[in-house]
């Protein structure tokens, strides 16, 4: 049965925390990774390129800085460079264990920063629906590296995060774009928020998606009546022919 990576309300509340969890107690390569998209929501492919970590001077917070994909300069799409910063203390203790195998990682390379990467996009998400296959193996609906996505947007909405916030976070060039990724629960409001600080290479827009189908809606009729006009004008212009007369013989 095919996922749908949108949806994952089917899939158990706790099931980043779990798949994290079994990567770690198998000595899994793929540990970090899982733990960076966790914490960031980056896309599989910008973990192709590597996502550097590094812990702030005053050891509160990790930082990430991520390398965008889906760049497209002509139509505007997608951040160039982005940063996240994620608290490794709040209040409910839910964030550290997510960061633990990072911040062991960061311990031994004396506090430097470190690259984390994966080889293939494509097996990388295939790990995490293993992962999530021998975890839930009743389940028909399984977790892959997108659902990882948008379950980060979904607590970024849920922790309340204003629409800047999120489409620097996720990569967006444009707050209309995070309208695809996640839904955000009722009484929902004051959970925590897993970014604390984001910072983005270039200005998000702010786009409405009913206005651009109006002004677009609006630019269409108006191109229309200007054609009919001008096909008038153009007829009008036309001299009339003279009636053909008929001589009788």
């Amino acid at each position: 049965m095919g996922n749908n990576k949108r949806d994952v309300s089917k899939l158990n509340k706790d099931y980043r925390e779990k798949i994290l969890e079994y990567a770690i107690s198998k000595n899994m390569k793929c540990s970090n990774a899982i733990a960076v998209l966790h914490s960031t929501g980056c896309r599989p492919d910008e973990l192709t390129k590597g996502v550097r970590v590094s812990i702030s001077q005053d050891l509160k917070k990790l930082e990430f800085t991520i390398l965008g994909s889906k760049l497209n300069a002509e139509q505007r799409r997608g951040i160039r460079l982005r940063k996240i910063s994620v608290s490794i203390h709040d209040e409910n203790n839910k964030i550290k264990p997510n960061i633990l195998p990072l911040l062991n990682d960061l311990q031994k390379n004396e506090f430097e920063s470190i690259k984390v990467s994966v080889a293939s996009a494509n097996s990388f998400s295939g790990y995490i629906s293993k992962i999530s296959k021998r975890l839930y193996p009743r389940k028909k609906y399984h977790a892959s590296a997108y659902s990882f996505r948008h379950s980060f947007a979904a607590d970024l909405k849920n922790s309340g995060a204003d629409t800047v916030l999120i489409a620097k976070s996720m990569g967006h060039a444009s707050t209309r774009s995070q309208q695809s990724y996640g839904r955000k629960r009722r009484g929902s409001s004051g959970e925590v928020s897993p970014v604390q600080e984001a910072v983005a290479s270039s200005d998000i827009r702010h786009q409405d998606r009913l206005l651009r189908f109006k002004i677009k809606n609006k630019n269409l009729k108006t191109k229309s009546r200007a054609e009919i006009g001008d096909a008038l004008a153009s007829r009008n212009k036309q001299p009339a022919t003279a009636p053909k007369r008929k001589f009788k013989m």
